[in-house]
């Protein structure tokens, strides 16, 4: 990555960053974080993975994906300076994920943002993002995911995540256990970083799921109590992960000088919809989409709908990829009462097909493909009070958002 970077003239000197790792939630609060700081006037770049609907969604300013055009023409700068690198390193080479990152390093420095909120793809310390010196750092939850690129312990992962922690520079740490704690505690201390986390320095209370599908809680710190703040999701992980976003938004307002205004962060965290993470798309049946993709974000899936579909008959539509923890996944899941398994696959090699499920699947379970199939099959057992659940991957609830919502915000 540097000796791309530096045939691109360094482009991630060019503007202030925030570095958001975390095994789930770093998604949510990477958007959140990005809203908050566009409702102060910041000229704002956002780098997520994977999309959604479109490719360009990975690289936006203030919520605009890069136009076809942009990236073309950003595509052909990076793979003209790969291969002036490669002609005089034939070992030098270029992967896909570096080609994406060094465009939008390119992107936002050419297109000057004030500030931009970097997703990590995978891990932290060796993450082809990791390039820069951030504001500040986020980790936003650390469990057992990708472990056979950053693994194979908890411990392991911590380390790895911990490598976003830059000297000097505040971090942000969501919930975590205590062994994961003590690792993210002790890189704070080595790089005289100061480390703000959930439960002591910031946390959430009085926490309420209202009628028209959205949750309100109040935001504590040790000097303030911010009551009655809204958000549009139903998801309790996503009140930690709102909080965890303010926190950082906080820090972020007091290095650039400006003012909290509570009526604003209440306002952009009340309108703002998190795409596929426990969202419900349609109420006639209920139908809702989220990227649960690995254990605990499976548990926590498990916890939302034992809060607010206890009593419904659910319908899971779920792939999975051949590297995700399914043993697990499919043990925690027929553990729920009212769940019913339509098991599914994709059109991509990673996918889990039939014969890598069949050794963990329960009499009960069904399975069809296309995911299509297995959508309809669901669908057509299910009433107007009922619902149906995709997840398991995020790129089969990308698939289906794009189906079932023909594309439309």
């Amino acid at each position: 990555m540097h000796q791309i970077l530096k045939a691109m003239g360094d482009p991630q000197k060019g503007f202030k960053g925030i570095h958001v790792t975390g095994t789930n939630g770093k998604g949510s609060v990477t958007q959140m974080l990005t809203q908050l700081i566009l409702s102060q006037g910041f000229k704002t770049g956002t780098f997520i993975s994977p999309f959604i609907t479109r490719f360009n969604e990975r690289i936006q300013i203030n919520n605009q994906p890069i136009s076809d055009a942009d990236l073309l023409y950003w595509t052909k700068a990076v793979v003209a300076a790969s291969d002036r690198l490669q002609a005089q390193d034939p070992n030098f080479s270029l992967l896909e994920f570096e080609l994406v990152t060094t465009i939008m390093f390119c992107y936002f420095n050419a297109q000057q943002v004030d500030v931009a909120v970097i997703e990590v793809g995978i891990g932290g310390a060796h993450d082809k993002t990791n390039v820069f010196t951030p504001l500040l750092s986020v980790v936003t939850t650390v469990g057992l995911d990708h472990v056979q690129l950053i693994g194979p312990t908890l411990a392991d992962i911590a380390i790895e995540k911990s490598g976003i922690i830059k000297a000097k520079r505040p971090v942000v740490v969501g919930v975590v256990k205590p062994e994961v704690l003590a690792i993210l505690t002790a890189k704070a201390q080595q790089t005289d970083s100061p480390l703000l986390r959930y439960g002591r320095d910031f946390t959430v209370a009085n926490v309420t799921t209202n009628p028209d599908f959205t949750q309100s809680f109040d935001y504590q710190t040790p000097d303030e109590n911010f009551k009655k703040i809204v958000i549009n999701n139903i998801a309790p992980f996503e009140v930690d992960n709102t909080a965890v976003a303010l926190k950082a938004f906080q820090l972020f307002t007091a290095m650039m000088k400006r003012a909290f205004d509570l009526a604003t962060v209440k306002d952009v965290l009340a309108q703002y919809q998190l795409i596929g993470r426990a969202e419900l798309i349609s109420q006639e049946p209920y139908i809702m989409l989220d990227g649960a993709h690995n254990p605990q974000a499976i548990q926590r899936l498990l916890e939302t709908l034992q809060q607010d579909f206890a009593q419904v008959p659910i319908r899971l539509v779920a792939a999975f990829m051949k590297d995700k923890d399914i043993a697990t996944i499919l043990k925690l899941l027929h553990k729920q009462p009212n769940l019913e398994l339509y098991l599914t696959t994709l059109d991509m090699p990673r996918a889990a097909k039939e014969a890598d499920l069949k050794p963990y699947m329960a009499p009960g379970d069904k399975y069809f493909e296309p995911w299509q199939q297995s959508f309809l099959e669901a669908y057509h057992n299910t009433s107007a009070d009922e619902l149906i659940l995709i997840a398991g991957s995020i790129y089969l609830m990308s698939e289906a958002r794009r189906y079932l919502t023909k594309g439309d915000e």
